[in-house]
């Protein structure tokens, strides 16, 4: 399954991370935030039943890594699994770039988020041989929070997914995910 994971991906993403400021921001120069968002997910999927499997819901595990470009603009690097556990089990690995953009200021103690992402994602089936990679984009609103003193996000995203090859019909995977988790800057 990581090998189906393209070579493009981490090319783009090195290319991404190189033409990022590095070092020491200076005191002209506003320091460039980072953030390691990690969060477990519930979902649901909407399309038809992908693969005659009666999986309808699912977990996930979710990381991002980003960057603020402005203290309101973020963009970062997705990596999740997900599994939809049935008769026919459904697993998948996800990546992809999101962008996040923050309605408030990061000292805020809430703030509202919209962020999309052009995402990818392998889909494995047990006892089938090799593997199928869907195109995901995905939409979501949230809220960061600080109030309890633990910083937490709240997210609801729409993921538009299908699965296509060749002349066969194309695979629904679209999904519904609330997603749960902490959040830490640097």
């Amino acid at each position: 399954m990581i090998r189906a994971i393209s070579t493009n991906f981490f090319t783009g993403s090195l290319v991404c991370l190189l033409l990022l400021p590095i070092g020491n921001a200076t005191a002209d120069e506003p320091k460039l935030n980072r953030n390691a968002r990690i969060g477990l997910g519930f979902q649901a999927l909407t399309g038809t039943r992908p693969f005659d499997s009666d999986a309808r819901l699912g977990a996930s595990l979710s990381g991002v890594y980003e960057f603020a470009l402005t203290p309101r603009f973020l963009i970062g690097l997705q990596l999740a699994g997900r599994y939809f556990p049935a008769t026919h089990p459904i697993r998948a690995l996800g990546y992809g770039v999101l962008l996040r953009h923050a309605f408030l200021d990061p000292d805020s103690l809430f703030r509202p988020t919209l962020s999309y992402g052009l995402l990818f994602q392998i889909v494995d089936l047990p006892g089938q041989k090799g593997s199928g990679t869907a195109h995901d984009t995905r939409l979501a609103v949230g809220v960061d929070s600080k109030a309890l003193g633990l910083p937490l996000f709240f997210e609801l995203a729409f993921h538009i997914s299908h699965l296509r090859y060749f002349a066969l019909p194309a695979t629904d995977l679209s999904r519904v995910e609330f997603l749960l988790g902490t959040f830490f800057s640097w």
